[in-house]
């Protein structure tokens, strides 16, 4: 099997498991009949101390107000093509909501799930990013076969270029 049929099945795959977890654990409606939820918006930036070291920061909403209850919030760094290499980086809460985390990383195309874990609720979102030209070109692939198989990354966008 071709490289390229290889790493769009991988990625195809993938993107199957990371969209089936997330996921929230509270089963008692609100007075709307609404299951709450927590709203999470996973974000990865350059640090400014070097240019090898990325922040990783997810803000979570619990009732669009910002949640603070959170027991754990840890950032899963893996190289996308090895899932074994797994970097494990606890997040602090830096401001009201705001959960953060800096890892030295080299060139390549990675994926990161922040795992927030609280008394009611289990988040898992994922989303992959790019560092250096050739993975932001590898993502610009995978993206592309899987725009044709109508599946979408976790975050619905999917990358960050650096």
């Amino acid at each position: 099997m071709p490289s390229k049929i290889k790493t769009a099945v991988f990625g195809l795959l993938l993107m199957m498991l990371l969209l089936c977890g997330c996921t929230s654990h509270d089963p008692s409606p609100s007075a709307d009949g609404l299951l709450p939820h927590l709203s999470v918006d996973l974000q990865i930036t350059t640090s400014a101390d070097s240019d090898n070291n990325k922040t990783f920061s997810v803000a979570i909403e619990h009732n669009e107000q910002p949640f603070q209850d959170a027991d754990r919030v840890q950032f899963e760094i893996f190289p996308e093509n090895d899932p074994e290499a797994v970097q494990m980086v606890e997040g602090h809460q830096t401001k009201p909501g705001l959960y953060e985390a800096s890892q030295k990383l080299d060139k390549g195309l990675y994926v990161v799930t922040c795992r927030v874990h609280s008394k009611d609720y289990q988040v898992m979102p994922s989303r992959y990013f790019a560092i250096g030209n050739e993975a932001v070109e590898k993502l610009a692939l995978i993206e592309q076969s899987l725009k044709g198989d109508a599946v979408q990354t976790p975050d619905g966008g999917g990358h960050h270029h650096h």
